[in-house]
């Protein structure tokens, strides 16, 4: 955000110290107040804790404002995260969807499914929860199921 979209009627930048008020008399001095001196602080202290009103109106005015601006900020962020979340999940439903696996043919998986099997003959379960595809195609070769093993508790020792 620009500076210039900061600065606004309700924000203005703001003055140098130098448009403070200033004071005719010397605080500091060692003689005592004269009249003129005494109304003359008295006119400074008012215009004084005026002015520091003022400007804690203003920040509290612009640290709303900016609080609002981080507010919305963030509200913006979260959305575009979401849009760029619901993007990642296209992109990747969209390379499985075009990987090169998914146009094998069925002979083909078949073939490859039975190499599998003569390494690892329990790999029925690991293929048959693939895919839906797959699932079908395990299902569909009762060779791949004749070596299930069932492992029992009796097995596992306590």
């Amino acid at each position: 955000m620009s500076l210039k979209a900061l600065t606004s009627p309700l924000f203005p930048l703001p003055l140098p110290i130098s448009h403070l008020p200033t004071m005719s008399f010397n605080p500091f001095s060692c003689e005592p107040p004269t009249a003129a001196s005494l109304a003359d602080a008295r006119r400074l202290l008012k215009e004084s804790n005026s002015s520091l009103a003022d400007l804690d109106r203003k920040i509290e005015a612009a640290e709303t404002h900016l609080a609002q601006i981080v507010a919305d900020s963030r509200c913006t962020i979260k959305q575009f995260q979401r849009e760029r979340a619901a993007l990642e999940e296209k992109i990747s439903r969209t390379l499985a969807y075009v990987s090169p696996i998914r146009r094998l043919p069925a002979e083909l998986l078949r073939l490859i499914f039975m190499m599998n099997f003569g390494e690892y003959p329990c790999c029925a379960w690991i293929l048959s929860s693939v895919c839906s595809q797959w699932r079908r195609l395990a299902l569909s070769m009762p060779k791949l199921w004749s070596k299930v093993w069932y492992l029992s508790q009796s097995a596992f020792p306590p």
